[in-house]
């Protein structure tokens, strides 16, 4: 009998995106995380959860970005006694499943240039920005997520 890829076996094993995800964590139990070696990207599941949550961060929302040209991204610090060193920001959209990393550690400044939006990303709508603070040991943790907006050209 010849076997033919893939095998059964491979479409029974669980994918990792069909993994259980954690519940988003607030900073206090950060520290746990650290130790139990879990560093899954945090993700919230829509916006409607996005509005109800108390983030300790808020992303401006961006004006309509041109593909080739530089795009600012500005955000506001809510909670006085959160103060990380270091940001991931990515470009999310609602019809992909992989964000576009645009800054790896960038400095909490309030301001981040992006000197080039990529010519590759479509001209659409339903973009949206995710900050990530970043722990010494490279946890990450969701801490704003931006409305809506476009790339017009």
């Amino acid at each position: 009998m010849q076997t033919t890829y893939p095998t059964p076996e491979y479409w029974s094993t669980p994918s990792v995106r069909a993994a259980s995800m954690s519940p988003v964590r607030s900073r206090s139990s950060t520290w746990d995380s650290v130790y139990s070696l879990d560093s899954q990207r945090l993700s919230l599941s829509n916006f409607e959860e996005n509005e109800k949550m108390n983030h300790v961060m808020r992303i401006e929302t961006p004006k309509d970005w041109c593909r080739g040209q530089a795009a600012n991204v500005n955000w506001t610090i809510l909670d006085p006694t959160f103060q990380p060193a270091v940001l991931r920001i990515e470009v999310c959209n609602t019809a992909w499943d992989v964000p576009t990393t645009i800054a790896e550690h960038a400095p909490n400044t309030g301001m981040y240039e992006w000197k080039r939006v990529h010519w590759g990303m479509p001209i659409q709508g339903d973009y949206f920005i995710k900050m990530y603070a970043i722990s010494e040991l490279g946890v990450l943790e969701l801490v704003a997520q931006s409305l809506m907006f476009a790339i017009v050209q």
